[in-house]
């Protein structure tokens, strides 16, 4: 099955919206103490780092993270992808 390939134009405004969302989800990030912001090399870029408060939750999400994966595995059954 083909599928229509976008035009520079939808390819734009999705990256656009997605660039949107991303900052969104940062900033709320960045409120709640879990990421700290740096001026990146230019106006465009930020760098984004995890606090002390995020890194002491890495080893509760990566647990859940790891359930979560056992669960799909299970549901799905073995993978055919080799």
């Amino acid at each position: 099955m083909d599928f229509p390939v976008p035009g520079p134009e939808l390819l734009g405004t999705r990256l656009r919206h997605l660039i949107d969302l991303l900052d969104a989800e940062v900033a709320q990030m960045a409120r709640q103490d879990l990421v700290a912001l740096a001026p990146g090399e230019d106006a465009r870029t930020r760098i984004v780092h995890l606090t002390p408060r995020a890194e002491a939750l890495l080893p509760a999400l990566e647990a859940e993270w790891d359930a979560t994966a056992a669960a799909a595995a299970r549901v799905s059954g073995p993978s055919s992808g080799g």
